[in-house]
């Protein structure tokens, strides 16, 4: 990324970043020579309806099991809009169609650490977009947001987005055991727990990869 600014801090470029003020050093080119790029998500019911569907598609790689509707995606969207530590990005293909999505959040600017994640490839794209994409978010984060550190967690069973993250540099940091909740208001969760023979050992578990790539 070119003409780095090293003066403002990095919360007030996160806010610039997310009003589309660096649309062009987020375009990316693929070994194909055709160019893509990363656009900040926009609090619109067109890009609620894509993040809404896409959410529903690949919900299990997640650790909510949501079905959000547009308007729930909507009101997620304004709330987003209020945080000042996280980024979405929609990811864009060569005719500037949206085909993925993905994230930076919880960013510790004082630490320089922040976790990565919200990855769905939600329609076909061409090869290698989503690691080209994946690797102009880190490029972002460590140019412009001055990150060092991102982390990641990801069920160990989800073997292509793990083959997506250590191609892009990540290296697997722990392991930690999550067991499946059920309540009426949320529906089916993940969350970190232990079979202690207490009942608990009775509900499903998953091993999730805790996965760290450093920037700096």
């Amino acid at each position: 990324m070119s003409n780095i600014d090293t003066v403002t801090p990095a919360p007030v470029l996160l806010k610039r970043l997310r009003q589309g003020v660096f649309s062009e050093q987020l375009a990316f080119t693929l070994a194909t020579g055709e160019v893509c790029r990363l656009r900040p998500v926009e609090v619109s019911r067109g890009d609620a309806e894509l993040l809404a569907r896409w959410r529903r598609e690949h919900r299990e790689a997640f650790f909510s099991w949501l079905s959000p509707t547009v308007d729930d995606t909507l009101r997620w969207l304004q709330a987003y809009s209020g945080r000042a530590n996280d980024v979405l990005f929609m990811v864009l293909g060569p005719d500037g169609t949206p085909v993925g999505q993905m994230g930076v959040y919880d960013i510790d600017f004082r630490n320089g650490r922040a976790e990565f994640g919200r990855v769905i490839r939600g329609e076909k794209a061409p090869a290698d977009t989503m690691r080209a994409a994946v690797d102009k978010v880190l490029e972002t984060s460590q140019t412009l947001l001055r990150l060092c550190e991102l982390h990641l967690e990801v069920f160990e069973n989800n073997t292509p987005a793990i083959a997506l993250y250590r191609r892009c540099g990540f290296v697997e940091s722990g392991k930690i055991l999550y067991e499946m909740i059920f309540d009426e208001q949320h529906g089916v969760r993940w969350q970190p727990g232990v079979m202690d023979g207490s009942g608990a050992g009775e509900r499903e578990h998953r091993w999730v990869l805790r996965m760290t790539k450093k920037l700096c």
